[in-house]
């Protein structure tokens, strides 16, 4: 059965704040980057859901943005501020794009709005459209798996492991010795809202923002995207020749202990990149829980 995996930005600017998001810059990586990046002490879960709910799990995740008018000339603001960035989940191991130009279906809390509303398109796994009744294992945490999520509260299994999250990506880092974290692209805007933005290639920064301090106004142009791949990269290939690093020792336990030492400055392995990045390291986290439960199948 195909195993995906959803994870959520925890540090997005929230309730418009500029200094909330997580940046681990390149170097040796300690328990407090990875305490940065996932915030609370959740547990794995896994669930068993049809492509139907598939979708509207997602149709619930493009609430993060606003219904854009490809008419107006006007500014539009796509982010929807009031959407909570901790639902925004990403899932990994499909592909798919959002159409902003329609409503959203569900609004911020979840309830039913515009019931015949579909900004999902083009959800595909392994390059072939899902089908309503296709079913998925899909990664996740306690959190999400204990709430009234579209699309989740159909799943037909519903299991927590005895694993934190943050331990699930600490095991990762130890095994992979040096990362080089990056998006893998698998999801993007539909075409319909390339009209917005004129000449311009994907995003553009204008000018600070007039409104909020911290923040900056962007224009988005439609770009057509490259075949995504949905899978993750084997370690063996996404280790680049040259990068090296020396595994320290360290201890983590999990539980009360791991919350308690969470924000330590022992040191992890080095990261590979030269820029760190929220998105980049979320598709960290989503890599590390599929990598652990295709070994833990095999």
């Amino acid at each position: 059965m195909p195993i995906l995996s959803a994870a959520a930005p925890f540090k997005a600017g929230t309730r418009g704040d500029a200094t909330a998001y997580t940046d681990s810059p390149a170097g040796p990586i300690a328990i407090k980057n990875v305490a940065d990046l996932y915030l609370y002490d959740n547990v794995t879960a896994i669930l068993k859901v049809t492509g139907a709910d598939l979708k509207e799990w997602l149709e619930m995740s493009a609430g993060q943005f606003n219904t854009i008018d490809p008419t107006s000339k006007d500014p539009q603001n796509m982010i929807n501020t009031e959407y909570r960035t901790y639902n925004f989940d990403v899932i990994d191991g499909v592909t798919y794009e959002f159409d902003i130009t329609q409503p959203n279906k569900y609004d911020k809390d979840g309830k039913l709005v515009n019931a015949g509303a579909s900004r999902v398109r083009n959800l595909k796994y392994q390059g072939k459209e899902v089908t309503p009744d296709q079913e998925f294992i899909v990664v996740t945490n306690n959190y999400r798996a204990s709430g009234k999520f579209p699309g989740v509260f159909n799943a037909t299994v519903n299991r927590l492991l005895g694993l934190e999250n943050r331990q699930v990506i600490i095991n990762y880092i130890l095994a992979e010795k040096t990362i080089n974290p990056s998006a893998d692209n698998n999801w993007y805007f539909a075409d319909k809202a390339k009209d917005l933005t004129g000449a311009y290639k994907d995003i553009l920064h204008i000018a600070p923002s007039a409104e909020t301090e911290g923040f900056g106004d962007y224009r988005f142009s439609y770009v057509k995207p490259e075949e995504s791949k949905a899978t993750p990269v084997p370690s063996d290939q996404a280790n680049q020749a040259g990068k090296q690093a020396t595994v320290q020792n360290m201890s983590y336990q999990t539980g009360k202990t791991a919350t308690a030492t969470a924000t330590s400055d022992k040191t992890l392995p080095s990261t590979g990149s030269n820029s760190g990045s929220l998105i980049s390291l979320l598709g960290l986290f989503l890599m590390s829980c599929l990598t652990f439960f295709r070994k833990r199948e095999e």
